[in-house]
């Protein structure tokens, strides 16, 4: 029986995996439970070692290395004060010499009693599947077009392109010459200005997702990361969109927050890295999530070489898939597409020139990457409704809290450019950017 202590570190890892999954099994494949178990099993194995070969922890091994797996491995589920207390806490009572704890026995009941709940989970999620095929969606109202929304990240709007010393004239022409209505000074609702940083917890890009996707919802600065992906994930858009029968698609990036939406379809690029596909399941990201690691950018691990090859067909996929779905019979169908362009790795600039004239070149090669995309689109989709619409503004200078030479026009400026026919300019031009989707939706088509 006193071997079996050892075992309390990997059936702890294995517990935290478990009970993911359990909360989970109802609507996610079995398989998907894979991969966060090897590596909640590795971290628990270098644990091990780590405290093994230490002189003063080595005879309580099993204890100290249970104790940092489980909070190391659910770092975000409590507050870090007690995360750091209970590390060091299992650091002190693993000197004491007669310090015992049948942690193992613990775990396995645990895992028992998830093991039972998963069985359900699977069960109803069997039955699920047989149901959802035979659920008819609502039908459409007839003549509903066919809506794209296409983001690209970090793309500037009009005025901060020509603050910038940026060539936007012949893009601006193009676009009016489509249709488009194009706000030329549309600034963000995101008010965080470099020069006086306020405490912020989710990106610019996640706050604008969860506001778009949820009617324009004001999203505070210092949203909890959690809060603000729950919205996203959770988003009232897609829930109308089904009532009114839309097909919903998402063609999308790598950019983890909105590569699993709650969507119809999830095209994904085959052609990842490594660790982009080991981090694809939505088991496996929300793993990550609730660990110490969250927040970590795996991108910077590969070589510059591997991120622009891949980057580049990355591309030409979403512009390949979006062209596809233009042209299939089925509809109305409502597609998101989130662009990396022109985001960096800066994959269309020449390496040895400064970041930011890499930054300006990206910026037009992706003016073009947006004019083929539109007549891609409208070559048979004609009727379709078009909307582009940067989540951000400029962000080329690292850190860019610090970067205190953007004004705000540029740093807060994000292209607009809106293909709706039909719509009253005079009614657009009074519309946020983060309500273009409820005005579509509750408005314009229903």
């Amino acid at each position: 029986m006193g071997k079996l202590k050892y075992l309390s570190p990997p059936l702890l890892a294995i517990f935290t995996v478990t009970s993911l999954y359990a909360a989970n099994a109802e609507r996610l494949e079995w398989t998907q439970i894979f991969i966060p178990l090897m590596l909640a099993s590795t971290v628990s194995c270098l644990f091990m070692l780590l405290f093994w070969l230490l002189k003063y922890t080595s005879i309580n091994m099993p204890f100290v290395a249970s104790v940092f797996t489980i909070v190391i491995l659910c770092w975000n589920i409590m507050p870090v004060w007690l995360d750091i207390m209970l590390l060091v806490l299992s650091l002190i009572f693993s000197l004491q010499n007669h310090f015992k704890l049948r942690i193992e026995i613990l775990s396995l009941i645990l895992i028992i009693a998830n093991l039972v709940s998963i069985g359900q989970g699977i069960f109803n999620h069997l039955n699920n599947k047989v149901n959802i095929q035979t659920t008819q969606i609502g039908i459409a109202k007839e003549g509903s077009p066919n809506i794209y929304f296409i983001v690209p990240d970090r793309m500037p709007s009009i005025d901060a392109m020509r603050e910038s010393g940026i060539d936007c004239d012949i893009f601006l022409q193009a676009l009016t010459e489509r249709g488009f209505y194009v706000k030329t000074n549309q600034l963000s609702a995101d008010e965080y200005y470099p020069i006086n940083p306020p405490d912020v917890d989710s990106t610019r890009t996640m706050r604008y997702f969860a506001s778009v996707l949820n009617e324009g919802l004001y999203i505070p600065l210092n949203i909890e990361y959690k809060s603000c992906l729950f919205n996203i994930k959770n988003g009232s858009i897609f829930k109308k969109l089904h009532e009114l029968g839309y097909t919903t698609c998402n063609v999308a990036t790598w950019f983890s927050e909105t590569s699993n939406l709650p969507v119809d379809y999830n095209y994904r690029f085959k052609y990842i890295t490594f660790l982009e596909r080991i981090f694809q399941d939505e088991l496996s990201i929300a793993f990550f999530d609730r660990t110490i690691f969250n927040g970590l950018n795996l991108r910077v691990l590969e070589s510059t070489s591997s991120q622009n090859s891949i980057e580049r067909k990355r591309l030409q996929w979403q512009f390949d898939e979006v062209t596809k779905i233009s042209r299939s019979n089925g509809g109305p169908i409502f597609t998101l597409a989130h662009l990396m362009l022109p985001h960096e790795p800066y994959i269309y600039a020449d390496s040895r020139l400064g970041r930011v004239v890499q930054y300006y070149q990206e910026i037009i090669y992706a003016q073009d990457y947006l004019i083929r995309l539109i007549d891609s689109i409208r070559e048979y989709d004609t009727d379709a409704v078009i909307i582009i619409q940067s989540d951000e503004g400029m962000a080329y200078a690292k850190p860019v809290e610090l970067n205190y030479d953007l004004s705000n026009t540029q740093w807060n400026g994000v292209l607009t450019a809106w293909y709706i026919p039909g719509a009253d300019k005079s009614i657009l031009s009074e519309i946020k950017h983060t309500e273009i989707l409820k005005y579509l939706i509750w408005d314009l088509y229903t």
